[in-house]
């Protein structure tokens, strides 16, 4: 009987911290006002480039990431790409959570 009372603990702080997580993202995500997602097989970093820098010369803040061999990350008051450094793990969740 002690391992069910244990375990209905365990659940409910365990859904207690996904729901703060699930509000905190949501807080966030409102902040950004417009996402572009580009998913596919082949060219998303090329796609990536190409969308930062016409939104770019629409004068907007965008910011940029590309994954993969050569990650990188780009900024609207940047003209360089920016590398990102990942420990040797590779990448994680914790890489999006810090963007």
């Amino acid at each position: 009987m002690d391992e069910l009372v244990y375990l209905a603990i365990f659940a409910f702080i365990a859904l207690g911290l996904g729901l703060r997580e699930k509000n905190t993202l949501d807080r966030n995500l409102k902040k950004i006002p417009t996402r572009i997602l580009v998913n596919g097989i082949r060219g998303k970093s090329t796609v990536t480039r190409l969308v930062m820098g016409i939104l770019k010369e629409d004068n907007q803040k965008v910011v940029g990431k590309t994954t993969g061999t050569s990650a990188r990350m780009f900024y609207w008051n940047q003209e360089d790409e920016e590398p990102i450094i990942r420990s040797l793990q590779g990448p994680n969740i914790n890489e999006q959570m810090k963007m």
